[in-house]
């Protein structure tokens, strides 16, 4: 079963799926949110955040990722694929963010700055993000790609704008 999931979030994240192949399932998209909060968690964490920040951060992502597709998919008639895009964009966003700790911990094992501006893993890990997650937004909208891929810079960079807001020491 869960191996079975995990390839579907991988066939989303390859484009041989995408969300409407997912479940309408309540169950699964509290599973896969409680995957991604605490692969977030691991992330942050590794960043050297005390737990009280990163639990903020985690619910402050998760909230404000609900709160755009909802509101997106509500504008573009599509309010009722909200469960089976919510799971995929947190499934995927979860393969990508695990990718990312693996990542970051070789880089930190081998004795790599992950701030240096040689790295070319955090441009791509952005790249990832908006490709990845604008598809899938493109498939739930039935809008271009561009379009979705912008759509999903915006709700990064609201995230990032909550947080520096709210989390001063971010």
């Amino acid at each position: 079963m869960l191996s079975q999931l995990f390839r579907l979030f991988v066939d989303i994240a390859l484009w041989r799926r995408g969300p409407q192949d997912l479940p309408a399932s309540v169950t699964l998209a509290w599973l896969v949110t409680l995957f991604y909060a605490f692969v977030s968690a691991v992330q942050v964490g590794m960043m050297g955040w005390n737990l009280q920040s990163t639990l903020l951060l985690v619910v402050l992502d998760l909230s404000l990722q609900a709160i755009w597709l909802w509101g997106l998919l509500s504008f573009f008639a599509k309010a009722p694929r909200f469960l089976q895009s919510f799971t995929a964009f947190l499934g995927v966003g979860a393969l990508i963010t695990v990718l990312d700790v693996v990542i970051n911990a070789v880089m930190t094992l081998i004795g790599v700055n992950a701030a240096q501006s040689a790295n070319p893993w955090p441009f791509l890990h952005l790249g990832l993000l908006l490709l990845l997650l604008g598809r899938i937004l493109q498939q739930a909208l039935e809008r271009s790609l561009f379009l979705s891929m912008s759509l999903t810079l915006v709700i990064m960079l609201t995230v990032s704008l909550a947080a520096r807001t709210l989390l001063p020491g971010m």
